[in-house]
């Protein structure tokens, strides 16, 4: 199968094959998802809309799928139930199966018919360019996935393919309960989903092992300038859109000098937050985002912001070496409310930033996802973890909810850091109840209040209510 290289660097499309599937209703409403295998290794899921089918939205793109050489392949294509689609493809020659695309569609809709077409771009030019397909099989609740296995190898690198690769293009990094030890160089690079969660890295070494050949002034040099360099732990989110973002109690540790846990992340599409993790002694670094994408050499380049929140995280050190990024660590607020000696119920707490600026406001703990033409069926376009909010109540225990309350506990903001410095925020809250009031200024959020276990407060601020307007450094020094 062949390709092409367009004027400015970056692939394109020779032979394709076209997948139809579950169409999914009638009229106004009906959807044909489609998945497009491309001859020079990308590939493409989206959907096409009733009335006209015409209408193409895309659901995902993947621009270092599995790359095919002459010779046959087993396609397998599995949708379960709950709307997961997974496109396996078999290098029959070699016997290895590779996890080649992963999406959503929406759960419970049904599939009335299957179509699948070749398609030859510029076939004229190309005439011994093709494609053959043979042995089609349907079945209906029968999921063929293959036998489970993790295989170690070379992974491809910004389109370049090195050696012979064994990877997962799905771009999915899903770590739970596990310790990964003795480790270099690992460069999460355009994630569709990360997840890492009661996870240890231990043993962490910085090196670099990035290839950076390259044809002079071509896009494809200046995108590996751009990452260029030694990295023990990286995550680069770029323009492509991102399913699941999840770090929660991840603990950090290097083998000798601290090194850098790196972060570049596109927050013009996203809100994005790491939660009760342990940098230890290393180096948090923030950094710009860019758009990676082949045909858009002329525009290059175009930065993302990045934005990087840490949610009750102990850190030592935060470093912001370049423009357009950020970091904000934040902690959990504790509020005990009493009257009389006793633990006060129900009572409001309010807080209010006394900083101006209002980027980086009080949130909560819910996720909250955006969807491409607000539909949620279709592709998630951005993820907002943690929302606004200034008010709560207590609970039975006259404490502000907890973590484990997403939607009414509080979370606020101790500081952002850029490379022109740090902005603190500090905070006035407000409790009321039966007619009662406490105001208590100058609440200043900090590493004592960082919790180990994110249930169990290591920092409360009891507010009597008295009537009385109080500073914290007043309720410290009683």
């Amino acid at each position: 199968m062949g390709y092409f290289i367009p004027p400015n660097g970056g692939s394109g499309p020779r032979t394709q094959i076209y997948y139809t599937f579950i169409r999914d209703g009638a009229g106004s409403k009906g959807h044909a998802y489609r998945y497009n295998k491309v001859s020079d290794s990308h590939n493409y899921f989206f959907v096409r809309c009733a009335p006209t089918w015409g209408y193409r939205m895309q659901l995902g793109h993947e621009d270092s799928g599995f790359k095919q050489s002459r010779g046959w392949y087993d396609v397998t294509i599995v949708r379960t139930r709950d709307g997961r689609i997974y496109s396996y493809i078999t290098d029959i020659g070699k016997n290895k199966t590779y996890l080649q695309f992963l999406s959503n569609s929406k759960a419970g809709d049904t599939c009335s018919y299957l179509r699948m077409s070749l398609n030859r771009p510029l076939w004229d030019m190309f005439p011994r360019v093709t494609v053959y397909v043979d042995g089609l099989e349907i079945y209906k609740d029968k999921y063929l996935f293959p036998s489970k296995s993790a295989v170690y190898g070379e992974y491809v690198e910004n389109w370049k393919w090195r050696a012979d690769p064994i990877h997962d293009p799905s771009s999915a990094y899903l770590v739970d309960n596990s310790t990964i030890d003795n480790c270099a160089y690992m460069f999460i690079d355009a994630p569709r989903r990360v997840r890492f969660r009661n996870t240890r890295l231990t043993n962490l070494h910085q090196v670099d092992a990035g290839e950076y050949s390259a044809k002079p002034g071509t896009e494809v040099e200046k995108r590996k300038k751009f990452i260029k360099g030694p990295k023990a732990f990286c995550v680069f989110i770029k323009n492509y859109w991102v399913f699941d973002f999840d770090f929660d109690r991840v603990k950090f540790s290097a083998a000798g000098k601290p090194v850098d846990i790196i972060f570049r992340l596109n927050s013009d599409k996203n809100r994005l937050n790491v939660y009760n993790s342990d940098f230890g002694s290393e180096n948090v670094v923030v950094k710009p985002s860019v758009k990676m994408m082949s045909f858009w050499n002329s525009r290059w380049p175009e930065y993302y912001n990045s934005v990087l929140g840490m949610v009750n995280c102990r850190f030592k050190s935060i470093s912001i070496p370049e423009e357009r990024a950020f970091a904000a660590p934040k902690y959990f607020l504790d509020v005990k409310v009493v009257r009389a000696g006793k633990a006060v119920p129900g009572a409001k707490v309010t807080v209010a930033c006394e900083v101006a600026g209002g980027k980086y406001p009080p949130e909560n703990m819910v996720v909250k996802y955006d969807h491409f033409n607000k539909d949620p069926r279709l592709y998630v376009v951005a993820i907002k973890m943690g929302q606004p909010i200034s008010t709560t109540t207590t609970t039975a225990t006259g404490h502000t909810p907890g973590p484990s309350d997403k939607a009414r506990t509080l979370i606020l903001p101790d500081f952002v850091q850029d490379a022109s410095g740090r902005k603190e925020f500090t905070y006035t809250i407000t409790v009321e109840k039966g007619g009662k009031k406490k105001v208590i200024t100058g609440v200043n959020p900090g590493p004592d209040w960082y919790r180990p276990d994110p249930d169990k407060p290591t920092y409360t601020i009891t507010a009597v209510l008295d009537s009385k307007t109080e500073t914290e450094a007043e309720l410290k020094n009683k």
